[in-house]
């Protein structure tokens, strides 16, 4: 399990390398890591980020993550995040309304905006009947 500073070293690495766009690369990837003493040849950097990418474009096409995969990865694979603060942080970004909960209408905004389209299965398996998620429920989601 990462430290508090470690998990803040990786939102600021985060934020430092995505260079004024939206997304990080396998080399970004590599460094940001790095800096939290957790280390991958840039083989596996790459094969990472186009396993995580959304895009899937492919290793020779230069894959990217763009934030929201970013904190997937570190919560989902990776496993070392049972901290509710990057988890907040995350529904954050999907809590457009700022009211405490995700609607699909939120959720399909966020996936429009970062050019990441979701298809209606995704939705109705996601929100399992419900209209909104809970930061608990997105939590469990996460988890």
């Amino acid at each position: 399990m990462l430290t508090d500073v470690q998990i803040s070293e990786l939102q600021e690495g985060f934020e430092l390398v995505k260079k004024g766009g939206k997304t990080i690369t396998a080399l970004d990837l590599q460094s940001i890591l790095s800096s939290c003493s957790i280390f991958l040849t840039f083989k596996k950097s790459v094969e990472l980020v186009d396993y995580l990418s959304a895009d899937h474009v492919g290793i020779s096409e230069d894959p990217q993550l763009d934030f929201v995969e970013f904190l997937a990865f570190l919560t989902h694979e990776l496993g070392v995040f049972n901290n509710d603060h990057l988890l907040e942080s995350l529904f954050d970004e999907f809590d457009i309304n700022d009211n405490g909960y995700i609607t699909q209408q939120d959720l399909l905004q966020v996936c429009e905006s970062l050019n990441e389209p979701i298809s209606e299965k995704e939705l109705v398996d996601m929100f399992n009947g419900h209209d909104q998620l809970s930061f608990e429920d997105f939590r469990d989601i996460m988890s």
